[in-house]
């Protein structure tokens, strides 16, 4: 099993409020209407050098008719993305230079750009930014992306590579693809060692990897350093193990465009151990760990069993428990009712934060048996529960650095209210701001959610299929964040299932 995904953040885990009920009803219509899009590309390539030398290029496009609808301040009108790419190989292909670059374009109304321009792929609102600002007049958006890559690329036994790359804080193609983040410039290096006749294993490899990013800003963004190896023994077991130290860097989103915010140096560690896989019973465990300096971590648990009884017949079951501990999650922004020194240390508004614990357990369950050569049943189910408890709520204090003052503690007070929600206090004066309230769906939740799939698949004639699918989800949310198996597994009993029926045919009509 892999190293898990990253933690459950708490605005991805809470439904939405029926106070955003009725400004949903706009969205609501313009969604039962549709949204004409018109969506367009094409791409070329030609080698040459006996195809050592590729040489491409590419252009998408997409079109809204979004004029006078609920989306036509929020989407953009429409976008582009043109570029060429290009690699080219020598010494049998053991030595390898690529290298692609990129424009693209955006269009709407101010609105749309605006938001772009706000958006958290890029965050132009930065309060500290020396090089980005917002304007409200702009009616497109325009940026570049390029990457440069030297590889050594096969060999006997040592291979590396040197990447760089480099996108511009305008870059923007969510309309046309995915795109997490802009603003950045990047340097990469890997190393790899092999050896495929080793004297105790069957085969085994070792690497090394580096990263140094920054922002347009000259923000260190990232610095990270990773060291690891994968072993198989001749029996075919196997073993990896993987370690990352990260050195602190700078955080230019964490505050949600407030001023930028010093990440502490971490360090991970993660191990995989599996046995032979074409053994009746097979299995594997693992385990990964991360803490920083300040005392958060991460700490997950994993291990997987298969049973073959037969050729045609294999089960799985995977178990995974997560444990976290996060000191710096964020929750809002408030803005000064009045000036103060303090206000000014932070551009005019505050920044809240807490601590949060957090405990995921999930288990994936396979069943898949094949009939025969032309029939078989593929099943999955996946039961999900974590929960998430706030605490210690505070406000960030060190524009560019890593600090805070607690409410209750160090400043102000905090009353909890019966509804759940928190009345802070900040100042306990008339002067610099009078108490706020964070509320109750921004604090300690529950989730617990059932994910299942069943596939009945007949081939009835050569290349013609009959598929029948049946998929049911089940989703339960509270808000206690004591983590209660017991009370999890009730509750997700309990939940409303949504079940989707589908059938499918298709039929070859060649000979």
């Amino acid at each position: 099993m892999a190293a898990p995904s990253p933690c459950l953040r708490r605005n991805i885990l809470f439904p939405l409020r029926d106070a955003n009920l009725e400004a949903l009803l706009p969205l609501r219509r313009s969604l039962k209407q549709g949204i004409p899009n018109e969506t367009f590309g094409t791409s070329s390539k030609q080698d040459f050098n006996q195809g050592n030398t590729v040489v491409g290029g590419f252009f998408s496009g997409m079109n809204r008719d979004i004029n006078n609808t609920y989306f036509e301040n929020r989407l953009h009108s429409s976008a582009f993305i043109t570029g060429a790419d290009f690699e080219h190989g020598w010494d049998d292909r053991s030595w390898i230079v690529s290298g692609t670059a990129s424009i693209s374009s955006v269009f709407g109304t101010k609105d749309a750009i605006t938001r772009t321009q706000n958006a958290p792929q890029r965050y132009y609102q930065r309060v500290d930014s020396e090089g980005l600002s917002v304007d409200t007049n702009k009616t497109s958006l325009s940026g570049l992306a390029s990457e440069l890559s030297l590889q050594k690329a096969s060999g006997e036994h040592w291979t590396w590579s040197v990447t760089g790359s480099v996108v511009t804080p305008g870059y923007e193609t969510n309309d046309i693809g995915f795109q997490n983040r802009a603003d950045y410039r990047a340097i990469s290096t890997g190393i790899q060692y092999q050896e495929n006749d080793p004297k105790f294993f069957q085969f085994y490899e070792l690497w090394s990897y580096t990263t140094h990013a920054w922002n347009f800003d000259n923000d260190l963004i990232s610095r990270g350093y990773n060291a690891g190896g994968y072993f198989q023994f001749r029996n075919l077991w196997s073993f990896n193990i993987n370690s990352n130290a990260n050195f602190d860097t700078i955080s230019d989103r964490v505050t949600r465009g407030g001023p930028t915010y010093k990440i502490p140096g971490s360090w991970n560690f993660n191990f995989n151990v599996n046995t032979n896989r074409s053994k009746t019973f097979a299995g594997g465990f693992g385990q990964f760990h991360r803490t920083d300096r300040e005392g958060e971590f991460d700490h997950y648990y994993w291990f997987d069993i298969s049973y073959r009884p037969t050729t045609f017949i294999q089960i799985t079951v995977e178990p995974q428990l997560g444990l976290e501990n996060n000191v710096d999650q964020f929750i809002k922004t408030v803005a000064y009712d009045d000036m103060s020194t303090d206000a000014n240390n932070t551009y005019g508004r505050r920044y809240i934060f807490s601590d949060i614990r957090q405990t995921n357990l999930s288990t994936e369950i396979r069943l898949n048996w094949t009939f025969n050569t032309k029939m078989s049943l593929q099943t999955y189910v996946r039961p999900f529960i974590a929960s998430g408890k706030f605490s210690n709520l505070k406000e960030f204090n060190n524009p560019g650095g890593f600090g805070f003052d607690e409410y209750g503690n160090d400043k102000g007070t905090v009353t909890r209210n019966a509804d759940g929600s928190v009345t802070i206090d900040p100042d306990q004066t008339s002067e610099g701001q009078n108490p706020f309230e964070i509320e109750s769906w921004r604090l300690d939740f529950n989730r617990r959610a059932l994910q299942g799939n069943a596939v009945f698949r007949w081939e009835y004639r050569p290349g013609s299929t009959f598929s029948l699918v049946w998929q049911q989800q089940r989703n339960d949310f509270s808000r206690n964040g004591e983590f209660n198996f017991g009370d999890s597994v009730n509750g997700l009993k309990d939940a409303q299932p949504t079940n989707i029926f589908l059938i499918k045919f298709s039929y070859w009509f060649g000979s």
